[in-house]
C-alpha cells in the first residue's frame, strides 16, 4: 500500500515538472511586441535654431507597422503645425532616427512625449518619455 502511495506521488510530481517545462517552452517562443527610445535630445542653438532628434529601436520580435510620437502638451510645433513624428515598418532589431526642426521650444523646459505603436500581430502599445531642451554648447 505504501509503495502505491509513493508511486502515485512520484507520478504526480513528474507530471507537474513536465507541465511546467511545457508551459515554459511555449512562453519562450511567444511573440514580443516592444519598441524603445534609444536616444532623444532637444537642442536650441544660440542663433535661434531648434531641433528634436529621436532614435527608436524595435527590441521585440514583431514588426512595428506604425510608430507615432507626439508632444503631450500640444505646445511644440514644427513648421507651424503640431509636432508629429512617424516611423513605418520597423523590423525586429532595427533602429530608425530623425531630426525635426522646432518653432517654439524653451531652453531648460522638460517636454513629455507620447509614443503610440501598432504592431503587425495586431497589438498596440503606448508609453511616454521626456526630453529637456538645452542650449547648444
Amino acid at each position: 500500500m505504501l509503495a502505491i502511495i509513493i508511486t502515485v506521488g512520484i507520478v504526480i510530481a513528474l507530471g507537474g515538472f513536465l507541465w511546467a517545462w511545457t508551459v515554459g517552452l511555449f512562453k519562450t517562443g511567444a511573440a514580443i511586441a516592444e519598441v524603445t527610445i534609444v536616444d532623444a535630445s532637444m537642442v536650441i542653438s544660440p542663433t535661434g535654431g531648434q531641433a528634436l532628434s529621436v532614435t527608436v529601436k524595435n527590441t521585440g520580435t514583431v514588426t512595428a507597422t506604425k510608430i507615432e510620437i507626439t508632444e503631450m502638451g500640444g505646445k511644440l510645433t514644427s513648421g507651424g503645425a503640431a509636432l508629429r513624428i512617424t516611423f513605418s515598418d520597423l523590423a525586429p532589431g532595427k533602429s530608425a532616427g530623425t531630426t525635426v526642426p522646432l518653432d517654439n521650444a524653451k531652453s531648460g523646459k522638460t517636454y513629455i512625449f507620447r509614443v503610440s505603436v501598432d504592431f503587425a500581430d495586431g497589438s498596440h502599445r503606448d508609453f511616454t518619455f521626456t526630453v529637456r531642451a538645452q542650449m547648444a554648447a
